[in-house]
C-alpha cells in the first residue's frame, strides 16, 4: 500500500499546527514585553523594584513617649528621678542607598517632661530641637499586593534643649527604633516605629559652680504617614 499521500497529508498538519503554536507563543512574548516586569524584593512576590520603597520618601509623624528617667551626675553624688509623659513631632527624608539600607535627614520638635526631676512637681517642660540622620537596614516583603517595609532604624542627631531657669543647651539624642511601613499605593503609606530615645546634655550649676551631666531614657512611639516622591 502506497503511504505517501497519507503521510504528505499529515506532514501539511503538523506544519499547520506548528505555525500556529509558533504564532500564539509570538503573540504571548509580545504581550508580554509589552508589560512592566515584576520582580520580587526581599522575598515576596508581585511588588515591582519601582514601587514605593524604591523611592525617596517623606515622613511626618507624631510622638509619644513615656517613663524612662532622668539620671545627673556632677562631682558628686548622681541623682535619678522618674520622667512623666512627653510628645513631639517629627519629618524626615528616606533615601534609600541600598536594597537593604536607607539614609536620610531628619528634624524633629520634643517635649520632654521632667517631672519631679528639678524638685517640683510643677517643673516646666524641656524643649527640645533636633537635627540629624535617619539610617534604617530594612526588608521588604509583599503583603496581598501591598509592599511592606519592616526595618531597624538607629536615628541620631545633635539636640538643643531651652528650658524654665536654665540656658539653653547643646547635646546628642540617639534612639533604637523597630517600625514597618505599609504601602496602600504607588504615593501613600503609613507608619508604625516603637523604641528608645537618649537625651543627653550638660548644665552649668551657677550655686555650686559646676557642671552637671543629665542622661535620659525614654520610650518612645511614632506614628504617620509616608509619600513617595
Amino acid at each position: 500500500m502506497n503511504h505517501a499521500p497519507l503521510l504528505a497529508k499529515n506532514l501539511r498538519r503538523a506544519s499547520g499546527l506548528l505555525t500556529a503554536a509558533l504564532a500564539l507563543l509570538t503573540l504571548v512574548a509580545g504581550r508580554a514585553a509589552a508589560q512592566p516586569v515584576i520582580q520580587a524584593e526581599g522575598g515576596g512576590t508581585g511588588v515591582t523594584t519601582s514601587g514605593p520603597t524604591q523611592d525617596w520618601r517623606l515622613n511626618a509623624y507624631g510622638t509619644l513617649r513615656g517613663g524612662g528617667s532622668w539620671r545627673g551626675r556632677g562631682d558628686g553624688a548622681g541623682l535619678s528621678r522618674g520622667l512623666g509623659v512627653g510628645g513631639g513631632l517629627g519629618v524626615r527624608l528616606e533615601i534609600p542607598v541600598h536594597e537593604y539600607v536607607v539614609i536620610g535627614p531628619m528634624l524633629e520638635y520634643q517635649v520632654i517632661n521632667p517631672n519631679e526631676f528639678f524638685g517640683s512637681s510643677d517643673a516646666n517642660n524641656l524643649h527640645s530641637l533636633n537635627f540629624g540622620v535617619w539610617s534604617k537596614g530594612r526588608y521588604v516583603l509583599d503583603l496581598a499586593g501591598h509592599p511592606l517595609e519592616v526595618y531597624v532604624a538607629l536615628p541620631l542627631g545633635l539636640a538643643i534643649y531651652v528650658g524654665h531657669n536654665m540656658d539653653t543647651e547643646v547635646g546628642v539624642a540617639v534612639s533604637l527604633m523597630f517600625g514597618a511601613q505599609f504601602f496602600l499605593n504607588d504615593r501613600i503609606g503609613f507608619l508604625l516605629e516603637t523604641g528608645f530615645r537618649r537625651d543627653g546634655f550638660r548644665v552649668r550649676d551657677r550655686d555650686f559652680d559646676t557642671n552637671v551631666r543629665l542622661r535620659g531614657l525614654q520610650f518612645v512611639m511614632n506614628a504617620g504617614i509616608s509619600i513617595a516622591l
